[in-house]
């Protein structure tokens, strides 16, 4: 009986986080049509080189390319899945919060979240290395603001 209280509790509490969860997203997509209005507006108003006046068909077709370029962009969860797995989220929370099972958000995000999180290890030991003097002043070798290492190659004797 226990039990059953538990699940039910759970299960009102996973009720209560999914309707707030779409409250958020009814906001957020409200909010983000709004700005995409005004977005679109301000890219209209600029001087164009016909010097017409812009149509509600143009404001129309500029808001969907703003969207659709959005949605290219939002689509990559990538960065937010390596966020969460850095905070220390599982694979099973993932793929549950994305509504898919954790072999399925491993499979699809492993390779990634790899990459960038060996990239940000990298960027970590980069730091930390000592700044050849003989690069210290070469800006063909600069990568964020420190000199990045020159391979040196080495000759064959001939």
């Amino acid at each position: 009986m226990e039990a059953q209280e538990r699940l039910t509790a759970r299960e009102a509490m996973s009720n209560q986080e999914e309707a707030a969860t779409q409250a958020a997203v009814s906001e957020l997509s409200s909010a983000l049509l709004t700005e995409c209005e005004k977005l679109a507006r301000k890219l209209l108003s600029e001087p164009n080189a016909a010097g017409t006046e812009f149509t509600d068909l143009d404001l129309a077709l500029t808001k969907l390319r703003i969207m659709r370029r959005l949605n290219e962009v939002s689509l990559d969860l990538t960065g937010l899945v390596a966020a969460s797995r850095n905070a220390g989220a599982t694979w099973e929370q993932i793929g549950s919060t994305c509504g898919i099972t954790k072999q399925a958000a491993y499979d699809r995000w492993r390779v990634a979240v790899k990459t960038l999180e060996e990239g940000a290890e990298w960027a970590e030991k980069r730091s930390k290395l000592p700044i050849d003097p003989l690069d210290q002043f070469d800006t063909r070798y600069v990568y964020d603001g420190r000199p990045a290492r020159r391979r040196r190659s080495r000759s064959q004797p001939q």
